[in-house]
């Protein structure tokens, strides 16, 4: 069975996979790195709680809601906004339609609370 630890050393990995990505301007992909970091983090927690696998979902708020954490409202929030990068980085059209929408200075607001949400979350496990 999967292990928090090995959950949390794949959110790690992810979230230095966005800071690659964002050193390359690749933004979307920054986007997509930050959502499964925190996705993974998330689901660490869930196993450690549980002893069982993960849910098979990728909304964040959902995943965060089933811990017994008080999440801040801003936390929330974010974590709702990021899950959109989800879907949003996996279809063509909604690429191009995200490409539009970010900016270089949005992206790294991103990354870096992302960057520090991992860091809060794996302190729990």
């Amino acid at each position: 069975m999967s292990t928090p630890e090995r959950w949390m050393d794949q959110a790690s990995y992810d979230i230095d996979t966005a800071k690659a990505m964002l050193d390359t301007k690749r933004l979307p992909y920054v986007l997509f790195m930050c959502q499964q970091a925190i996705e993974k983090a998330l689901k660490a927690l869930i196993i450690k709680k549980t002893n069982k696998l993960a849910p098979r979902i990728h909304n964040l708020g959902k995943l965060a809601e089933s811990l017994d954490i008080d999440f801040s409202k801003e936390q929330l929030r974010f974590m709702m906004e990021v899950s959109t990068y989800y879907v949003r980085t996996r279809y063509p059209e909604e690429l191009v339609l995200l490409g539009k929408e970010t900016s270089p200075e949005m992206v790294n607001l991103v990354y870096l609370d992302s960057k520090e949400m991992v860091q809060w979350l794996s302190s729990k496990v």
